[in-house]
């Protein structure tokens, strides 16, 4: 390679080597266990909040119920009728769908299949049954 005249030739530097990346490696990790602290402390003041009854929650839980009734007889209603509307049996299951959901969140149930039982709570194998290893 021809060298220009008055031109140093200067050696590669390398982007990345083992005590930057052993830096780098140390940043992350103290990011990582405040981050962890952080979503710790957090989650402990969402799990209190929860833990405490709301007045607002638990009224609105009540006139949610009260209003899946009422749907419940308007659908009663709507399919003794001797030819039943199918678009207000259609809103009517709707609107009780809508209301579902907002009660099982009001009342703390889970989705089906988002929690997995814990081992204490798994059924006890039958007898004669070979038990899985």
């Amino acid at each position: 390679m021809p060298q220009l005249a008055g031109a140093a030739i200067l050696a590669p530097v390398p982007l990345f080597s083992s005590d930057s990346a052993r830096a780098a490696g140390a940043k992350g990790n103290a990011t990582q266990a405040r981050l962890r602290a952080a979503a710790g402390i957090h989650r402990a003041q969402v799990a209190e909040l929860a833990a405490i009854p709301s007045e607002y929650a638990s009224s609105r839980l009540i006139r949610v119920r009260d209003l899946l009734n009422q749907i419940d007889s308007q659908l009663a209603a709507e399919l003794l009728r001797a030819v039943p509307d199918s678009r207000r049996l259609k809103e009517l299951a709707d609107a009780a769908h809508r209301l579902q959901e907002q009660e099982r969140t009001l009342a703390g149930r889970p989705l089906p299949g988002s929690r997995r039982p814990g081992e204490a709570a798994a059924p006890a194998p039958r007898p004669g049954l070979p038990t899985p290893r």
